[in-house]
């Protein structure tokens, strides 16, 4: 799907931070720059008071952000090409290495300047990020033949010991079949099949692929730790660091990675100065399109989040459209899903040339 791109630079500038904003009516058409230096004042201390009211907390955002003019009459500028065209809106925020605090922001929370509409659930608006130091021009797309689905659900059998609840196995099934007609292999236990760095591994050697995983997150001492299993389907810590490095070491980097996985995109509070979430890691690592989960997520994502998400994606290929969708299905922690692209759309693959994929019986013709 073709989508015009607003792209917002926060940079540093003599104590404060500046916006760049730039506007690009496709995918394949030169950036218009809109907006240079433009002053923005994020209260991150403010806006971490605010969680717990997401109505106000995205108020406070969108004025802080769009503070000038200048920059309010940009978004009304893209916004109204947009919906002229009939095509949805990408707003790509661009982070400075030197603001590590604003990838804790709930940018995800944004809403129109000029009309106050919740962005989030407007249908047309999508809003992913990405570092600042990443070259975002497009790469070169596998073919969809080429693609391969790993879903692991880690769910071990001591997680009582720790006060963690079991993910139930039917999870991990509705995500593989909401994956159909991708092949997908699913990892949660069964036959003594566990989710952990070695069997990941193997399941994506072959092929670029799309790894799915369930498992749950924790944070100590400043980084992510994923909760995975050993060999016996026990408890096994595995730190953000090795499973990068896991992923780091195939012959073929994942397309994307969807972590369900509390924490492993950020506190969420707004007091995450550090960059250590684990999503920000895997896009500085390469990886086209990761998403995470910031905060405490709750597992009632599973129910229709991820299902939704998950079908649009193996439909169409396009994990920012697929995102955009699944994001209206939530209410309260609807900014909770965050999204990291390396490019300029959110296309993971391209549909064979002169081919036709049969959903119904799943082969090529």
């Amino acid at each position: 799907m073709d989508t015009a791109t607003l792209e917002i630079g926060l940079f540093p500038a003599n104590g404060g931070i500046v916006a760049d904003i730039r506007f690009a009516p496709s995918a394949t058409a030169t950036d218009q720059v809109l907006g240079r230096s433009l002053p923005v004042a994020i209260d991150a201390a403010q806006l971490c008071a605010l969680t717990l009211d997401p109505t106000i907390y995205a108020q406070e955002l969108t004025a802080m952000l769009f503070q000038d003019e200048r920059a309010a009459t940009a978004w009304k500028h893209a916004r109204t090409y947009s919906d002229t065209v009939e095509v949805p809106l990408h707003v790509r925020i661009r982070i400075a290495d030197d603001l590590p605090f604003l990838h804790d922001i709930r940018w995800e929370l944004l809403r129109d300047p000029n009309t106050n509409e919740d962005l989030s659930r407007s249908g047309r608006v999508w809003i992913s990020r990405t570092l600042d130091r990443l070259n975002n021009t497009q790469r070169e797309r596998p073919n969809r033949k080429m693609i391969r689905t790993l879903v692991a659900l880690s769910s071990p059998s001591d997680l009582s010991r720790f006060g963690l609840a079991s993910i139930e196995q039917r999870v991990g099934l509705q995500a593989a079949q909401a994956l159909h007609p991708l092949p997908t292999m699913l990892l949660d236990g069964s036959a003594r099949h566990y989710a952990n760095l070695e069997t990941l591994s193997r399941g994506l050697w072959r092929y670029p692929g799309l790894l799915v995983v369930f498992a749950h997150g924790l944070r100590t001492n400043g980084d992510t730790m994923l909760v995975m299993q050993d060999d016996e389907g026990q408890r096994q810590m595995v730190p953000a660091s090795e499973f990068i490095e896991m992923l780091g070491g195939l012959p073929h980097m994942p397309v994307a990675v969807i972590l369900i996985s509390c924490m492993s995109g950020g506190l969420g509070n707004s007091a995450d100065e550090n960059l250590t979430s684990l999503g920000e890691r895997l896009s500085r690592r390469g990886i086209s399109a990761v998403l995470a989960l910031a905060g405490l997520a709750s597992m009632n994502l599973t129910e229709t989040f991820v299902p939704t998400l998950l079908a649009n994606l193996a439909h169409e290929g396009d994990i920012l459209t697929a995102l955009g969708q699944a994001r209206a299905s939530l209410h309260v922690d609807r900014w909770s899903p965050r999204l990291w692209l390396n490019g300029r759309d959110g296309q993971l693959w391209d549909e064979p040339k002169g081919q036709r994929w049969l959903v119904g019986a799943g082969l090529w013709g």
